[in-house]
C-alpha cells in the first residue's frame, strides 16, 4: 500500500571584489529593489453591518439581534440536533460531546499586552460562542478544545424517503447583541493598530514579522527556525523524508498549509525523462547496440582473413579486438580470436567489468581511468542495464590515437567494418540519430567523421588500399581537421598536457553539453611549480549558472568563495563565456539544452515583481532558487551521465453526519517563469519522441498529465500573483498535490509501490574529474521549507518539500546508493552560501515510518 493511501486509512479510522568587475550580458532575476510594496500583502481585516473578516481568511456573516431565537432554532434543525445527542458520533468528533454551558465572559476586559493572534482568538471566540462553524483549521482546532463549543452548520433537511423538505442555506448568520457588537469591534480596532507594525525591514526588505502569522502555533517553531522567519519569510530544515511528495502526504493528514514548490515539479519531471530514456534504451538503444557490435565483430574478421598487407591484417584484427570488448560487455559473449590483441582485449574486460586500475594496453592509453565504467546513475537496476552502462560508457571513452599510421588505419578498420554491414550501419545512423535528439552533437572525431571521409573521398577502396601512408596522412589530416572538442581536457603539467592533446578518434563520441565547456574552461589545472596546488583544479555548479547572467552565482563566487584571490584570470575567463553564450537562443536543439533552459528559468524576472509576496522579492530567496536549479542540474547531469561528455583534468473514516471539515489551504510557488519553461519542456520531449517514432502510449499518456497538472500550477500561480482568491474547487485539488505526483510517479515506473532502488530521492553525478578524484553534484533526504504566505487575506505559515543540494570532491566516483548510504552515516557539508538558511532541528529530522515525530 502506498504512503498516501495509508494516510487515508489513518484519517478513516482517526563581490566584493570591485564594482564593475562583472558585467551581465543578458537579463537575469534580480531581487526586487527595496521599497514600498506595491500590492497589499495581506489586507487589514474589516467588518461591515453584516460581514466580519475573522482574520483567520473567513467570512462571517452576522446579524445583529437582541436574543438568541435564530440560534436556538438551528440547534432544533433535525441533523445538528441528531449529532449532538447520538453517542455514536463522539467516538470520530469530539465535538459532538460538547455538553458545556458557555462560560461567563468579561465584555470589559483589558486589552493590553495582547499579541495579535491573541486578539483574533478573542475576537472570534464571540462568533464561536454564537455557533459559528470554522473551515479554517487553527481555529477549527484552537476552539474544539472548548468544551462549550457547538458549531452549527447547514445541511439540506430530508425526509426518510430522502426527498428535500428544506435546501441548505447559502449563508447561516451569526446573531451577535449588542455588547457583543461593541466588543468584537473593540478587539478589531485594537487588532488593526497592531497591524500597522505587521511589517519590518530586513536587510533592506519587508517582511512580515512572524508574530503576525495566524497559525504560528500549530506547527513546531524553534527560536532558531522563527529568527530566520522573521528575516526571510523562510527557512529550510534537514529531514530525513525520502521522497518530496511524503511531506504533502504529511500535510494533507495534519492539515498544514501546502507550499507547492518548483522542485517537487522537478523531480516529477526528472522521474519522467528517466522514463523516456528507460523506453528508449529498452526499446531502440539496446537492440541497435548489440546490432551494431555483433555486425562489427563479423565484418572486422572478414576484413582480417581478406587482408593481403600485414599493417591492415594487424588493423582488422585489432577492430575484432575492440568490437569483441565491447560484445563481451554488452551479452557476456565469448572474446573473438583476435590474434596478437586476444589477451589484451579480455584483460580490457575485466578491467572495465571491476572499474578498477588505470592505462590500457589494448587501446595503448596510460591515462585511461577504468573507473569510468562503474555502473552509476539510473543503470544500477539490474544486469542488464549495468552492462549496457559499461559497454557505452566504454564506446564512448575507448580512443583511438591517430598520431601514428598504425592508429589511423585502426581506425579505418572499424569503419569499413561498420561500413561493410548494411544493418550495421543503419543501426549506427540511428544510434547516432537519437542520442542526437536526447543530449546533442558530438564534440569529438568520431565514427562519423570517418565514415563520411571514406564514403565521399574512398568508396570502394579496400583496407589494403587505404593502409598506403600517403592515404593514411590524407586521413589523419583530414580527421584532425574534423574535431570541434569544445570540452577539452586540461594537463597538469607539460608532460601531461601533451599526452591528453594526442589526436583521437572515439567510436560514439561524448555529446556536447555548454555546461561541460564552462566547467572545463572556468578550471586551471596547471601546478604553478612541482608539488604545488593548481590553482583552481575543480570548477563548481555555480559556475554554469553565472555564465549564464545569474547574478546571486557571480556574487557568491566573488565575495564568498573569493574565486579571484586563487585564480586571478577566473574573471576574465568568466566574462568571455558569459560573452560567448550571451545570445545563445538554440534552446530547443535537445533535451538537454530545454531542461537547462528550465532549470535557468527559476532565477528568471518575474513578469510583474512588485506584486509578488515579500519573501519572493529578496536576495534569499534568489539563492533559495539558485539551490533548487543547482539540485536539478544534479539530477539532470545523473539521468544524462552515460551520454554526456565529462570535462576532466589529467590525472510518495467513521459515519457521515457532523459539522464539515476544516479546509485545507495550499500555495503555488510564485515562478511563473518556470511553469511555462516546464510546459515548454514537455512540448519538446512529446515532439522529440514522435520524431523518433519512440512516443508510445504511455510516455504520451504521462506527458498528457504532467502538463494538465503543471497548467493548473501555472494558473493558480498567477491567480495568487494577481492577488485573486482561488476557487474552493482550486484549493481542494492542491489538497492532492501529494498523491497525484506519488501516483503520476508509479506509472513512471510502471509499478504500484516504490522499488527499492527507487524508494530514495537521494542521487549523485560526477560531473569533473581531475588527479584521480571527481567533482560530485548531488541532492540528498527532502528538506522541508517552511514560508510565510499570504492565502485568502491571512498570512499562514506553508510547509512545502524541497532539494537538499549537495557539491563535493569524492576520492571515488559514487554510486546512488554509496551515496545514500554515506548520508545514513555522515553528510558532507552543505554549501556555505545556503546554511544562513538551514535550520537544523531534532525533532523534524527524525523519521519513523517516513513521518515527522
Amino acid at each position: 500500500m502506498n504512503r498516501n493511501a495509508v494516510i487515508g486509512v489513518v484519517v478513516a479510522v482517526l563581490v566584493a571584489v570591485g564594482a564593475g568587475l562583472f558585467f551581465w550580458l543578458r537579463p537575469a532575476a534580480q531581487p526586487v529593489a527595496p521599497g514600498p510594496a506595491a500590492a497589499p500583502v495581506s489586507a487589514v481585516p474589516q467588518l461591515t453591518a453584516s460581514v466580519h473578516d475573522n482574520g483567520f481568511g473567513e467570512k462571517v456573516h452576522v446579524l445583529p439581534a437582541a436574543n438568541k431565537q435564530l440560534l436556538t432554532s438551528y440547534y432544533q434543525r433535525p441533523y445538528i440536533k441528531e449529532y449532538y445527542e447520538e453517542d455514536y458520533y463522539r467516538e470520530f468528533s469530539p465535538e459532538s460531546a460538547h455538553q458545556a454551558p458557555l462560560p461567563t465572559f468579561d465584555y470589559n476586559q483589558s486589552l493590553a499586552g495582547k499579541s495579535y493572534l491573541d486578539l483574533l482568538l478573542l475576537r472570534n471566540t464571540v462568533y464561536a460562542r454564537n455557533g459559528y462553524c470554522f473551515l479554517n483549521v487553527t481555529a477549527r482546532q484552537y476552539f474544539s478544545k472548548q468544551s462549550w463549543y457547538r458549531p452549527v452548520w447547514s445541511e439540506a433537511i430530508t425526509d426518510s424517503t430522502g426527498r428535500e423538505l428544506q435546501p441548505a442555506d447559502s449563508v447561516m448568520q451569526v446573531p451577535l447583541n449588542p455588547q457583543e457588537l461593541a466588543f468584537v469591534q473593540r478587539v478589531h480596532a485594537r487588532e488593526t493598530e497592531l497591524l500597522q507594525q505587521r511589517e519590518t525591514r530586513q536587510n533592506g526588505y519587508a517582511m512580515v514579522g512572524f508574530d503576525y502569522v495566524t497559525n504560528q502555533r500549530d506547527l513546531l517553531v524553534t527560536p532558531p527556525m522563527r529568527a530566520v522567519l522573521n528575516r526571510n519569510n523562510f527557512v529550510l530544515v534537514p529531514t530525513r523524508e525520502e521522497q518530496l511528495f511524503y511531506i504533502y502526504d504529511q500535510n494533507q493528514y495534519d492539515f498544514t498549509p501546502n507550499f507547492i514548490t518548483t522542485d517537487l515539479v522537478l523531480q516529477l519531471l526528472h522521474k519522467y525523462l528517466n522514463g523516456i530514456l528507460s523506453d528508449v534504451e529498452e526499446q531502440r538503444l539496446g537492440p541497435v547496440v548489440a546490432t551494431v557490435l555483433s555486425q562489427g565483430v563479423g565484418q572486422a574478421q572478414q576484413l582480417a582473413q581478406g587482408a593481403q598487407q600485414p599493417q591492415a591484417r594487424d588493423a582488422a584484427e585489432w577492430a575484432v579486438a575492440y568490437y569483441g570488448v565491447a560484445r563481451a560487455l554488452l551479452t557476456g559473449a565469448p572474446l573473438p580470436a583476435s590474434g596478437a590483441y586476444t589477451a589484451a582485449a579480455a584483460r580490457e574486460v575485466a578491467l572495465c567489468t571491476v572499474a578498477e586500475g588505470r592505462q590500457s594496453v589494448l587501446l595503448q592509453d596510460t591515462l585511461f581511468d577504468y573507473a569510468v565504467c562503474k555502473p552509476r546513475g539510473m543503470y544500477t537496476r539490474n544486469d542488464t542495464t549495468r552492462r549496457y552502462f559499461r559497454t557505452v560508457k566504454w564506446l564512448n571513452s575507448a580512443p583511438v590515437f591517430l598520431d601514428s599510421d598504425a592508429g589511423v588505419l585502426r581506425a579505418v578498420a572499424l569503419a569499413q567494418a561498420l561500413a561493410g554491414s548494411t544493418a550495421g550501419q543503419r543501426g549506427f545512423e540511428n544510434l547516432t540519430q537519437v542520442l542526437d535528439v536526447l543530449v546533442g552533437d558530438e564534440d569529438n572525431r568520431s565514427l562519423t567523421h570517418l565514415l563520411r571521409l571514406l564514403k565521399t573521398r574512398y568508396p570502394g577502396q579496400t583496407l589494403d588500399q587505404l593502409s598506403a601512408p600517403a592515404t593514411l596522412a590524407v586521413i589523419r589530416r583530414e580527421l584532425v581537421a574534423a574535431g570541434t572538442d569544445r570540452i577539452r581536457v586540461k594537463g597538469a603539467s607539460a608532460h601531461a598536457t601533451v599526452a591528453v592533446e594526442r589526436p583521437k578518434l572515439l567510436f560514439t563520441a561524448g555529446r556536447y553539453t555548454f555546461d561541460g565547456e564552462i566547467l572545463s574552461r572556468l578550471t586551471n589545472v596547471l601546478r604553478p611549480k612541482p608539488r604545488q596546488d593548481p590553482p583552481r583544479p575543480f570548477p563548481k555548479g555555480l559556475d554554469v549558472f553565472a555564465t549564464f547572467g545569474n547574478r546571486t552565482a557571480q556574487d557568491i563566487l566573488l565575495t564568498q568563495y573569493r574565486e579571484a584571490s586563487r585564480w586571478p584570470a577566473y574573471p576574465d575567463t568568466l566574462r568571455a563565456l558569459q560573452r560567448q553564450f550571451a545570445g545563445f537562443k538554440n534552446w530547443d536543439q535537445n533535451l538537454y539544452t530545454k531542461t537547462m533552459q528550465l532549470l535557468l528559468a527559476l532565477n528568471a524576472p518575474a513578469p510583474a515583481p512588485q506584486q509578488l509576496p515579500l519573501f519572493a522579492r529578496t536576495p534569499a530567496w534568489q539563492k533559495r532558487n539558485l539551490s533548487t536549479a543547482l539540485g536539478g542540474w544534479a539530477e539532470l547531469k545523473h539521468d544524462l551521465l552515460l551520454y554526456t561528455e565529462q570535462p576532466s583534468g589529467a590525472e510518495a473514516g467513521g459515519p457521515g453526519g457532523g459539522p464539515p471539515p476544516p479546509r485545507h489551504l495550499s500555495y503555488v510557488e510564485p515562478n511563473l517563469p518556470f511553469w511555462e519553461a516546464a510546459l515548454a519542456l514537455l512540448t519538446q520531449q512529446d515532439r522529440s519522441l514522435t520524431r523518433l517514432r519512440a512516443n508510445t502510449a504511455h510516455l504520451a499518456g504521462l506527458n498528457k498529465e504532467i502538463r494538465e497538472l503543471i497548467t493548473r500550477l501555472r494558473d493558480i500561480s498567477a491567480k495568487e500573483i494577481r492577488h485573486e482568491r482561488l476557487t474552493v474547487e482550486e484549493m481542494e485539488k492542491l489538497t492532492w498535490i501529494g498523491g497525484e505526483v506519488e501516483t503520476l510517479t508509479f506509472r513512471i515506473l510502471k509499478t504500484q509501490q516504490l522499488p527499492d532502488r527507487e524508494r530514495h530521492v537521494a542521487l549523485v553525478a560526477d560531473v569533473y574529474s581531475f588527479n584521480q578524484e571527481v567533482l560530485e553534484e548531488a541532492v540528498g533526504a527532502v528538506d522541508a521549507l517552511y514560508v510565510v504566505v499570504d492565502i485568502e487575506g491571512a498570512p499562514v505559515l506553508a510547509r512545502g518539500a524541497a532539494f537538499s543540494y549537495y557539491e563535493f570532491i569524492s576520492k571515488e566516483r559514487l554510486t546512488d546508493e554509496e551515496w545514500q548510504a554515506q548520508l545514513g552515516q555522515q553528510a558532507p557539508a552543505r554549501p556555505i552560501w545556503l546554511q544562513e538558511f538551514i535550520v537544523p532541528v531534532k525533532q523534524l529530522a527524525s523519521k519513523e515510518g517516513g513521518r515527522f515525530d
